[in-house]
């Protein structure tokens, strides 16, 4: 939760899955939202949308402008890869015991042109279940 009365800053967040296993996680998106959650409680991050395809996800995300986007991706991506092999033992063997994400990302940030809305609307035309 982010304190009242800091300015705050939208991200769109954009990374791939290797090997394909987005499509159980389209499935099961709630095992990927809990590992978010947890992530919301111990920074000053807040998700407000989050959505899986078959071979990337998406994620609206505010932040305070202090927390450098690339600190944010970088706790994201090691902490959700961390909880989800915790979680799906079943991962380690199918990729391997190799990572789940790929090394890059893209990061799009709310200008004068867009607002919540039109990000959250986008976030959720991109696959699968949302929450």
């Amino acid at each position: 939760m982010l304190k009242r009365g800091t300015i705050k800053r939208y991200y769109c967040i954009t990374w791939y899955f290797r090997q394909n296993i987005g499509r159980r996680f389209s499935r099961e998106p709630w095992s990927l939202e809990e590992v978010c959650l947890g992530i919301a409680g111990r920074y000053e991050v807040v998700f407000l949308e989050i959505g899986v395809d078959n071979d990337h996800v998406h994620f609206l995300v505010q932040s305070v402008p202090k927390i450098a986007v690339t600190r944010i991706v970088t706790i994201m991506k090691s902490i959700t890869a961390r909880e989800l092999y915790c979680r799906h033992k079943e991962l380690k063997k199918l990729l391997w015991g190799g990572l789940i994400w790929m090394s890059g990302y893209y990061v799009n940030t709310m200008g004068c042109y867009a607002n919540e809305q039109v990000i959250k609307d986008s976030v959720k035309s991109q696959g699968g279940k949302y929450r």
